[in-house]
């Protein structure tokens, strides 16, 4: 495969190209990713930064939309076959309280619901963000200490 954009990077140098197989990825994300696909090492990592950014923001108005509240943070990390987001501080006071019970496994089941409701719309955000077919969507949330994770694993490419 030939790098289509041959761009050296600022300053000049030599380009490095990040190739992905797109003609691996048929459907509507395929413009996306024939961009992606032809940056520069240094731009495609720079554009990963952005993404998961814009992901962890995007999640965080999730869970608000959901539950009412934001959590106080959230770190998304993109690899090759999934995405990962980890929020922190995400219970409210009513989930607090329960938790102050001893109703820990109340406060799961609470959010189990919440997160079959939003799973669509997280589903589509991450596809629409990166580019990228999602195939599965896994969601958990620790009561004590207060942390959620929302995995999102990738289609893989025909040509693995």
């Amino acid at each position: 495969m030939k790098c289509s954009v041959p761009t050296a990077p600022q300053g000049g140098g030599v380009a490095l190209c990040a190739l992905l197989p797109v003609d691996a990825y048929p459907g509507p994300l395929e413009n996306k990713r024939a961009k992606f696909s032809a940056m520069t090492v240094e731009s495609r990592a720079v554009a990963k930064s952005e993404a998961a950014r814009e992901i962890s923001r995007a999640m965080v108005s999730l869970f608000k939309k959901y539950t009412g509240r934001g959590p106080s943070f959230a770190r998304t990390h993109i690899h090759e076959e999934l995405v990962v987001t980890v929020l922190g501080d995400t219970m409210t006071p009513a989930e607090q309280t329960l938790k102050g019970e001893d109703r820990a496994e109340m406060v799961r089941e609470q959010r189990r619901v919440f997160q079959d409701a939003f799973r669509r719309e997280a589903i589509a955000m991450v596809e629409e963000i990166t580019g990228r077919r999602v195939v599965a969507f896994l969601s958990d949330h620790a009561v004590e200490p207060d942390y959620a994770s929302e995995v999102f694993v990738f289609e893989r490419p025909e040509s693995v």
